[in-house]
């Protein structure tokens, strides 16, 4: 379990994890104001990535070393806002992104595939542009024989 956070004090992108006991395991300057540090179950496969904004060159999904794994396209796409959400019912996220007038989503090019994994999230209606976002583990185990 790790914990990842957004500062909005002095410098507005940074972004900081840490590990289940509170250490630091790095931080960084994205340069873009608002990052929403969202967890994402992109690829379905237990890997958590972290959604920091829709910018093209700034934005996208982070891997645990801080490190951008998947990049928005620079197609014109709306940058205002974001979220990532399980549109689809294949407990993979989609990313929702949109301004005052359009909104586009993306989702993944392969199908899905038989997963164990299947992440406890906050309920949608509980979504708040000042929350924090969690994912906690739910792995499905096989039965074990008496």
């Amino acid at each position: 379990m790790q914990i990842a956070v957004t500062n909005y004090w002095g410098h507005q992108g940074c972004i900081f994890l840490y590990d289940s006991d509170g250490k630091p395991l790095w931080e960084m300057q994205n340069e873009m104001n608002g990052n929403i540090i969202a967890p994402v179950n992109w690829d379905g496969d237990g890997t958590e990535l972290i959604l920091t904004n829709p910018d093209p060159v700034r934005g996208g999904l982070i891997n645990s070393n801080g490190v951008r794994a998947v990049a928005f396209p620079d197609d014109g796409h709306p940058v205002f806002c974001c979220e990532a959400m399980d549109l689809t019912g294949d407990e993979r996220d989609e990313l929702i992104v949109w301004d005052y007038h359009r909104l586009w989503i993306y989702t993944q090019a392969e199908a899905a595939k038989t997963q164990d994994y299947h992440p406890v999230k906050f309920p949608a209606y509980n979504a708040s542009n000042y929350r924090g976002g969690i994912f906690l583990p739910g792995f499905i185990l096989p039965p074990v024989p008496c």
